[in-house]
């Protein structure tokens, strides 16, 4: 099998701009690899081109539908279809993990737009009525952070289950020490295992704070909050003087590349830049910042004030002057379930100690922050000239970024006695309020994590459905549950490893793959038709990520004329988090309010007359 399949594991450090001995792409921590687990699945040929003609029914009007019809028989009849299916297949048993994964590394990597707003999620946290300052609230969750990293690097974090089967692990290895490095065409992930600090920003400015000691113990509360509060002091009244290094993360990232190339010129540049690679976490101080609502948050959290006190390039957490708490995630190496585990870990820790913590500090004989370490800068003029370049342009991506949130009264508890699942309940109510808006259907992209396989990351649920299409033009009680019903069977399929949009990926790779070293192999008309980006064209990219612990989860659209729906169904609300391009995001809320209104009372309506 030829190696561009295969997942980068080693170093070669002849291509490798990083000259340090980092492993990239590899886990740091052995026994988080449950190689035990089964490896995802190969679905047969015939029947993914089967629920793929089923999933563009009803994108596709009948002559669409019928032309697209005849290059997927014409595939399923052709040797290609053996072909690429066996190599697919040997792929799977000599990959060292899963035949899916090189590809999903390569759509992170390779992908060229700013990692603010295109591939970051948001998470707002609870509030901590504990602690109310920023030093405070910043402390407690560094304190809590590290204590969840030294479980994984203990070898200690218990696993995760879902019911009783047992799911992946390997991402918990890629949350702290992990950075992603900007190279031109493709980026690097590389982690480490030798990081005792934490990076903080504060207005702009990037410093180095000791959470662990030589030995990796975690260092005493009261010295943590002292730093935090030192640096939040020392910059009670400064002003930034340029918008700061972090900045360039928010570019696309070739240009990131060429200014990173152009800073690590300098010593002293280089070494503040590996400090901030290697760090544990980044901790961002909004000093300046006091959100009052959820709305105010997410777009904090999302893509900061003009982009500045971020770096979109490693995991973040983020505090602002009102201890309203937050994380923005850097994407490639894990999903939102792992990183879910992670915060929901912060909120219980921070509820059940950081009263105890904060009365620490006053009852402290000791609480030095003298090894706090301010990194240095060497910025040219034409640096410079470029960070003011970098501001102009992610304010033109803000400006064009809208957010609004929903907080609706119905949740799981309710929905479950309409006798439906709460998941395919709000689901179903994405599809109709948006038909009821435009009058259409677009694909819509559903996130169903496939963790118990091994290194299983996401598969995706094409949620429009015939019956979802019958249910909008007709809605009711009858076609509202037929609809639910086969979303609750997809959602299945696709959790099974069944599903259509991964494998058919995996055959369109090698089949360009071929192309390129085969002469007068073309790749099957199939994979050349236009139906097939209809279907992988989200319109509406949705994902249900969240539990009771924090208050909403968001992120940015994936089409320049479609909608971003991060939500989660808690046992007595529904949170959902609307983004948009093109200004739709509050008028496709208000929709949403009130179609979810509506469903519930056909629903209502329904069970009363003994329907159901």
């Amino acid at each position: 099998m030829d190696e561009v399949y295969r997942r980068e594991l080693v170093v070669n450090q002849s291509e490798d701009r990083y000259h340090n001995p980092y492993t990239r792409n590899v886990q740091p921590f052995a026994y988080l690899e449950i190689e035990s687990l089964p490896r995802l699945p190969i679905p047969s040929v015939e029947k993914t081109c089967q629920r793929y003609l089923e999933y563009l029914a009803p994108l596709l009007d009948e002559k669409q539908l019928q032309a697209t019809r005849e290059k997927v028989n014409d595939f399923v009849k052709s040797r290609d279809n053996a072909s690429l299916q066996k190599d697919l297949t040997q792929l799977s048993s000599e990959a060292p993990t899963s035949w899916l994964e090189g590809w999903w590394d390569a759509g992170y990597l390779e992908y060229r737009v700013p990692a603010l707003i295109h591939t970051n999620p948001l998470f707002v946290l609870k509030s901590d009525p504990h602690a109310t300052t920023c030093a405070q609230r910043a402390a407690t969750l560094t304190y809590s952070a590290i204590q969840f990293y030294l479980t994984i690097r203990n070898g200690k974090l218990t696993p995760d289950l879902e019911g009783k089967v047992p799911l992946c692990m390997t991402q918990f290895g890629r949350i702290f020490s992990t950075f992603r490095y900007p190279v031109r065409n493709r980026d690097t992930l590389y982690s480490v295992t030798d990081s005792r600090n934490v990076a903080v920003l504060c207005r702009n400015e990037f410093y180095l704070v000791p959470v662990l000691d030589s030995s990796f113990n975690l260092l005493p509360f009261p010295q943590i909050f002292a730093s935090f509060q030192n640096i939040v002091n020392s910059n009670s009244s400064a002003t930034p003087s340029n918008p700061g290094v972090g900045i360039f993360t928010s570019e696309d990232r070739d240009s990131w590349a060429n200014i990173r190339s152009q800073l690590e010129q300098s010593q002293t540049n280089r070494a503040s830049l590996e400090s901030i690679d290697k760090s544990l976490i980044i901790i961002c101080l909004d000093v300046d910042q006091s959100p009052q609502t959820l709305q105010e948050s997410a777009a904090l959290f999302l893509h900061g004030h003009h982009a500045t006190n971020r770096w979109f390039d490693k995991f973040q957490i983020i505090v602002t002057r009102n201890a309203v708490a937050g994380a923005n995630m850097e994407h490639s190496p894990m999903d939102g379930h792992s990183c879910l585990r992670l915060l929901t870990f912060l909120y219980h820790s921070t509820s059940s100690s950081s009263a105890s913590l904060l009365s620490s500090v006053s009852n402290s004989s000791s609480s030095s922050s003298s090894s706090v370490r301010k990194l240095n800068w060497e910025l040219s003029e034409t640096i410079l000239k470029q960070m003011k370049a970098s501001v102009e342009k992610v304010d033109k991506l803000i400006n064009t970024t809208t957010l609004d949130v929903l907080a609706h009264r119905f949740g799981s508890s309710y929905i479950k006695t309409l006798k439906v699942s709460p998941d395919a309940f709000v689901q179903l109510a994405f599809q109709w309020a948006y038909y009821r808006l435009y009058n259409r259907f677009e694909s819509t992209y559903e996130s169903v994590n496939t963790k118990r396989y091994y290194h299983g990351r996401t598969e995706c649920c094409r949620s429009v459905t015939l019956e979802s299409c019958g249910f909008c033009k007709d809605p009711t009680f009858e076609n509202l549950n037929k609809a639910v019903g086969k979303h609750v069977k997809r959602i299945k399929e696709c959790k099974d490893g069944e599903g259509v949009d991964r494998h058919l990926m995996g055959l369109m790779e090698v089949a360009k793959l071929k192309e390129r070293v085969k002469a007068g192999y073309e790749v099957p008309a199939m994979f050349r038709d236009k139906a097939l980006g209809r279907l992988s064209g989200s319109v509406l990219s949705t994902s249900n990520c969240g539990g009771e612990d924090i208050d909403l989860f968001g992120f940015g659209p994936v089409m320049s004329g479609g909608l971003g729906l991060g939500y989660m169904v808690q046992e007595k609300r529904t949170m959902v988090c609307v983004s948009s391009f093109i200004g739709e995001a509050k008028r496709y809320r208000d929709e949403l309010e009130r179609t979810l209104d509506d469903m519930a009372r056909i629903l209502e309506e329904g069970l009363k007359k003994g329907k159901g």
